[in-house]
């Protein structure tokens, strides 16, 4: 047999080779990784395989690797009986860093205080995107200090919190110093499979899989362990029973010391015994000769999981200090505890077997009492409730109390799926039948963000067996939301009706929010226009004090806007609704944006200022899913202003809060493909419009989502020159929509019908369906409607219509309607060179030209280019120079830089990563034609937006 000399293996993490035989490849790997997060590169790199194979040992090798070369290392162990613990990863990763440093959790992070802080902050929203962003901002200022590396062991079995930040900072690592490396269990299955494929899926993520030890490498390990070269026989038979794993080798050489026997054919029936559950049973033998008090520690140990208090564990042993500690000495000298603190087993699998010897008759009761001394310590309520959730259901009420708490420790930290596993375990428990609705209502509460159907049965069965008249009508409100959103709106409106007309008079505050709800569901569904005139009480500012008011002065706003109102009056509703911010302090993901999107379909240039208003408070404080829809909305607003990278990566994001939580309803994802799809047809990628219109499709029915994704579809089909299509849908969205929308704002469906029907020959039709449309936009009077429905009527028009195509371009000239501005430009210099100017053509369509490129509107660019050939002009040389040249997020981006600060800290200011201003800088220095901070012009803080 080859004999393998470990003094022949790269050491090339600093640490004992003899220890990581076989492992030049991995280690190569792992070196590599560490020179590029010391370099200033960071990434991700996963450990892969079964049990045993060596990935504990490698990630030791990595961070003593890692130590050695100036990075900072933090490590964590995840654990399957620690599963509950919310952000308990995170806590064993961050904390000890929090500790030396408080500092470290102000601006950006501030909201990880919420896990890590020593004050806690609380929030009136559900705060799981504001978590999972401080925690961001947490890393992004330690890897600032020096080099970051993230060490986790048993990465399968993280808790669900902390895997969701792991896949929040995988997606943001580009362009920090900061190398996360987690050990995956090939075998295991995790505990979220979309949040897991997020984290292994994608592209830039390096897997490292162990391979199982050579027979030469399986007989070093085994001289070196027991001393003795072993005969070839037994060697192979060792190789053969443990498959080259090294845990398996190690604890069958651990097995044969104990016994005394020499690795010879002699004692082959002795290996083919200890072979098959080699682990358990040595360790078993080894506890043996230890004695019953290492026994108890050990059991004790297993049951409290790694990381112990040593007193607890002497508690929950049955013994007292000296002892216990005693034990645990012998117990790291048999190899079954580690030697170094925390307290821990030497392996996973060494727990595992402990555990699984406990009879459920001893384990259960074990959990209990290890609850009861953790509470009796004010240690953390969420380790006392991940005991409790492993304990039998006794109807205690000191049990119900700690799991009520831990849910509500959980909901404050933005961990509601830890919640709902408290508040279930807390029903099973059970309650007393007072305390039931009350359970049941904080587990619908914290099923929402996740899955609708869930929420639903706990919410319908809250509201059943509360009594209290507000009580219901606050459930109602919340089940209403859900049933919208699943789909079922006719239900929501029954729900919410009956619940308002059970509340007494001077519950007013309380009814007007129902009844906003009331309204947002009809908007919603496409609900009867009896019931949505009834808003229109509600359209005359001053707006009553109290948030149900300013719900119902947004919801009116917006349904006045549907109606055709005039856009001035709507603009003053809307912003008479945020005045004050109570209605984004109230739920900025919901009544807010409605406010928010009425200014932004208006042209109102405060619009912008809104949305980073309420951009910033869903950072400091807000969900994922208010997140999701809070980008989603600017991301159509910055596309209305011609900012289209912007509102494809604000899209994005969109896509990213909602992937991010796992959320599953269909109905979430309609909208942003809808309007991603918008995006990338504006910039040319026609083919990525299809496939994000195709995530969705078209329901059938009547709401509001489905309106926007057939719009986005119609808007395509045109682009695209399929102009029986175009006729088609049109006519269909005008069969299911019209009488609900009739506001060409966002979806001119007469104006895109005329287009097509010009183009097979039928122009006076044509005209017509444009006329009717321009009268509307005029009665609604916002500068990039009005210019859009001119637009299509001076290209209908030909020759004669260059009177109103140059209406067009002076209507929207100056609005925040950048994108139209372009395209009316472009269609009246296109008109002129028609009509035999060209020398007059020039002007208007080198303008357009500039627009359009700085917007990113590829289509159009090129359409402007050609034309301005045609024409005999030539597009200037400095189109893209000067501070007129900036996008706003640039100007944004270099104003904060001219003012000294650095990017992290221009980043934490506009919430967006450090590699995004870096690039937003990139651009600007160019356009600029300087090459520094210092050279940045004075006068760009001036022309940078400000939040109201």
């Amino acid at each position: 047999m080859e004999r393998v000399s470990t003094a022949g293996i790269p050491d090339k993490l600093g640490v004992r080779a003899a220890m990581l035989l076989e492992r030049d490849h991995e280690l190569t790997t792992l070196g590599a990784m560490i020179h590029d997060v010391t370099a200033g590169r960071g990434g991700l790199c996963v450990l892969e395989g079964p049990a045993g194979i060596g990935k504990t040992r490698l990630l030791a090798a990595m961070r003593s690797r890692a130590s050695e070369q100036g990075a900072l290392v933090l490590s964590a162990s995840a654990s399957e009986l620690e599963r509950g613990h919310a952000f308990g990863v995170v806590t064993q990763l961050f904390e000890p860093a929090v500790h030396r440093d408080h500092g470290l959790l102000g601006g950006a992070a501030a909201p990880a205080r919420a896990i890590l802080g020593p004050h806690r902050e609380e929030s009136g929203q559900d705060p799981s995107f504001a978590s999972l962003h401080g925690l961001y901002w947490l890393t992004v200022r330690l890897s600032e200090q020096q080099p970051l590396v993230l060490a986790i062991d048993d990465m399968h079995a993280c808790d669900l919190p902390s895997l969701r930040f792991l896949a929040y900072l995988r997606a943001r690592l580009g362009g920090l110093p900061v190398l996360a490396v987690g050990s995956v269990r090939s075998s295991e299955p995790s505990v979220e499979t979309v949040l897991m494929d997020a984290i292994l899926g994608h592209p830039d993520t390096a897997v490292v899989r162990p391979r199982a030890l050579s027979e030469a490498a399986t007989c070093a390990l085994i001289e070196q362990r027991l001393g003795t070269r072993p005969e070839a026989k037994f060697a192979a038979e060792c190789h053969r029973a443990t498959g080259g794993n090294p845990l398996l080798l190690e604890e069958l050489t651990k097995a044969f010391s104990l016994e005394g026997a020499s690795p010879d054919s002699a004692h082959l029936a002795l290996l083919r015994d200890v072979g098959p559950r080699s682990v358990a049973r040595t360790v078993f033998l080894r506890l043996r000769q230890l004695g019953t008090d290492a026994t108890a520690v050990a059991q004790a140990l297993a049951v409290l999981g790694d990381g112990a208090d040593l007193a607890v564990t002497a508690a929950l042993a049955g013994l007292d200090l000296d002892q216990a500690g005693h034990a645990m000495t012998a117990l790291a000298r048999a190899e079954i505890l580690r030697y170094e603190l925390p307290l821990g087993f030497v392996h996973p699998l060494v727990a595992d077997a402990i555990y699984s010897d406990l009879l459920p008759g001893q384990r259960e009761p074990l959990h209990v009492r290890a609850a009861e001394l953790l509470a009796a310590g004010n240690r953390p309520v969420e380790q006392v409730a991940a005991h409790l959730l492993h304990a039998p259901a006794r109807g205690a009420k000191w049990v119900v109390d700690q799991l009520e708490r831990a849910a509500a420790e959980a909901t404050r930290k933005g961990s509601p799926d830890s919640a709902v596993a408290y508040l279930e375990r807390a029903l099973a428990e059970p309650p007393t039948p007072q305390r039931r609705a009350d359970l049941t209502l904080a587990l619908g509460r914290a099923q929402t963000p996740k899955s609708g159907p869930a929420a639903i049965a706990h919410l319908r069965a809250a509201y059943a067996l509360l009594t209290d008249p507000e009580q219901r009508a606050i459930t109602a409100q919340l089940l209403g939301r859900v049933l919208l959103f699943t789909g079922d709106g006719d239900e929501a409106v029954r729900i919410v009706r009956e619940a308002a007309a059970a509340l007494p008079a001077q519950l007013g505050e309380t009814q007007r929010q129902l009844e906003a709800l009331e309204h947002f569901c009809g908007l919603f569904i496409g609900g009867e226009r009896a019931a949505l005139h009834r808003l229109e009480r509600y359209r005359t500012p001053p707006v009553e004090a109290g948030i149900g008011a300013k719900m119902l002065a947004a919801i009116a706003a917006q349904a006045w806007m549907h109606a055709c109102g005039p856009s001035e009056a709507v603009s003053k509703l809307s912003s008479a609704a945020l005045l004050g911010g109570e209605l984004i302090e109230a739920d900025s993901g919901w009544a807010a944006t409605f406010a928010i999107s009425n200014l932004t379909f208006a042209d109102q240039e405060e619009a912008e200022r809104w949305w980073e208003y309420v951009s910033s408070d869903v950072h400091r404080r807000g969900s994922l899913l208010s997140m999701a829809a809070i980008s989603m909305w600017r991301g159509v607003a910055l596309r209305r202003r011609g900012e289209l990278a912007d509102a494809e990566q604000s899209l994005q994001t969109c896509y990213a809060a909602v992937h991010e939580w796992g959320y599953r309803e269909p109905l979430a994802q309609v909208y942003c493909d809808a309007h991603l799809a918008a995006v990338l047809r504006e910039r040319g990628d026609l083919p990525g419009a299809h496939r994000a219109l195709a995530h969705s499709s078209d329901s059938g029915r009547s709401d509001e989502g489905t309106r926007q994704w057939l719009g986005s579809r119609l808007e395509l089909h045109l682009a695209e020159g399929s102009f029986e299509q175009v006729i088609a849908t049109a006519d269909d969205y005008a069969r299911r929509f019209d009488h609900v929308v009739r506001n060409p704002m966002d979806v001119p469906w007469r104006s895109l019908k005329a287009l097509a029907l010009d183009r097979l020959g039928q122009r006076d039709r044509a005209a017509e369906l444009v006329l009717a449309e321009l009268e509307l936009a005029r009665a609604w009077g916002a500068p990039s409607t009005v210019s859009r429905s001119l637009r299509a009527l001076g290209t209908i028009e030909r020759g004669d219509g260059l009177e109103h195509l140059e209406e067009a371009v002076t209507v929207v000239a100056g609005s925040p309607a950048c994108l139209e501005h372009a395209k009316a430009l472009a269609a009246f210099g296109a008109a002129l060179r028609r009509s035999g100017r060209p020398a007059q053509a020039r002007a208007p369509l080198r303008e357009a030209l500039d627009i359009a490129t700085r917007c990113g509107a590829e289509t159009l660019a090129s359409q402007a280019r050609s034309e301005l050939y045609a024409s005999g002009g030539r597009p200037r040389r400095t189109a893209l120079a000067g501070v007129d040249a900036l996008t706003t997020s640039e100007r944004r981006v270099a104003a904060l830089a001219a003012e000294g600060r650095t990017n992290r800290e221009v980043g934490e200011a506009l919430f967006i990563t450090p590699k995004t201003v870096a690039m937003h800088l990139s651009n600007a220095y160019r356009k600029l034609g300087v090459t520094s901070r210092r050279s940045l012009p004075d006068d760009l803080a001036s022309r940078a937006t400000h939040t109201p």
